[in-house]
This record gives C-alpha cells, structure tokens and sequence, in this order.
C-alpha cells in the first residue's frame, strides 16, 4: 500500500528537472537560433537575444510566458511552439516614421523548439 503512495511522487520527483533548456531555430526579431532556460523550482527565467522583463515572467506546467520591450512570447510546453508578437515594435517605428526594411508581418512568429 505504502508504494502506491511513494511510486506517483517519485515519477512527479524524476519528470521534474530544475532547469529547463529550450532551444528554437528562431524567437522575436528572428533571432537564430534563440533559446530559453527555465528554472521552474524558483520560477525563473532567461533568454538569448531579447532581455524578458522580470515582472511579466509567468511559468506554469503548460506555458513560458514573457514580456520584452514592444512585444511578448509564450512557450506552449505540451506543443513545444514558441509563439512571440513584437508588431508593436513596428508600430512604434512607423510612427516615428521609420517603418523599417521588414513588413508588419515579420515582427510576430512561431516556431518549434527542442527542450534539453
């Protein structure tokens, strides 16, 4: 009976991993290759190419989320997609009026990614 009780928390225990690499052959701004490392045990994040703003960092069991400057991402874990929209990035050039070389199209995106 005792390890009906044990067995569950030690595959909870084996499936956890402190820190989690995501590794992407694109992110925003089609930064390649981009990558993630997730530390769910204290809930943190860091990224390559784009600094994610700390207060807007949420990581569940189903989604990375994050905020960067003029856009955001979401790591979808059960899909492996990383999804990110930095089309406000163009709206700011082009109000400034510098639309710059890319259409309003390239600034959001999604690709799939590989967890290490």
């Amino acid at each position: 009976m005792g390890a009906l009780v044990i067995l569950p928390f030690l595959t909870w225990v084996a499936a956890a991993q402190p820190v989690e690499r995501i590794i992407c052959p694109e992110g925003p701004y089609h930064i390649a290759p981009f990558s993630l490392s997730v530390d769910d045990s204290v809930r943190t994040l860091e990224t390559s190419g784009v600094a994610a703003e700390p207060e807007t960092v949420k990581i569940t069991h189903a989604t990375v989320e994050f905020s960067f400057m003029r856009g955001w991402a979401v790591f979808h874990r059960d899909t492996r997609v990383l999804e990110w929209d930095a089309t406000a990035q163009y709206d700011h050039n082009s109000a400034i009026g510098y639309p710059g070389p890319h259409p309003r199209a390239w600034y959001a995106g999604t690709a799939r990614c590989e967890v290490k």
